[in-house]
Formats: C-alpha cells, sequence, structure tokens
C-alpha cells in the first residue's frame, strides 16, 4: 500500500468489530479477523476489505449462518465488494513507546 510503509497491521493481534441490530433491540457484535494493511510514516492507514473474497469468511459472529447472511444483506456484497476503512495514527505517540 504505501511505498516506505516501517509498520504493518498484525492480523494475530488485530480486529474490525462491527455490530447490527434486530428487531430494534438486539444489538449483535460480529468482526473481520483478518485486517492485515500497513500504515504509512506519516500514520495514514487504510484497510480495504474485499467482501467477496476469502475475507467475507473472516466474519465472525459465532454463527455461521448469520456470518453469511451478513455478507448477502447487511454488506450487500454484490453491489459493495469493499469496505473501506481509514484512519489517522498519532504517530509521535507510537514512537515514543517503540
Amino acid at each position: 500500500m504505501f511505498a516506505n510503509s516501517k509498520y504493518i497491521v498484525d492480523n494475530n493481534h488485530s480486529i474490525v468489530n462491527f455490530s447490527t441490530i434486530k428487531t430494534q433491540y438486539v444489538v449483535e457484535s460480529a468482526a473481520f479477523k483478518r485486517v492485515g494493511e500497513t500504515v504509512s510514516d506519516s500514520g495514514d492507514v487504510e484497510i480495504i476489505i474485499d467482501l467477496n473474497s476469502i475475507d467475507l469468511n473472516s466474519i465472525d459472529t459465532n454463527i455461521a449462518i448469520r456470518d453469511t447472511r451478513i455478507g448477502e444483506l447487511f454488506f450487500e456484497v454484490i453491489k459493495f465488494p469493499n469496505a473501506i476503512i481509514r484512519a489517522k495514527i498519532d504517530m509521535e505517540k507510537i514512537k515514543s513507546i517503540s
């Protein structure tokens, strides 16, 4: 992603969480387990999750049929094949603990 990246998002220690609400009252938590991307030296982060690839199988709600339905109904993977998450990290704080 970034040409001179020093930092990598580690799949073993990183997760992207999201929640859905069912019948207005029931919150169901879920997560993408595989999110590997890099962080630029300036702290710019862009994580792109290809929802039509193997990454869709990384949806984890602890209920297999819900995982499939979330991909098909909630994310509408046919219309929106990618989920993009952008963030900015304060690299001075990161460098101070390195």
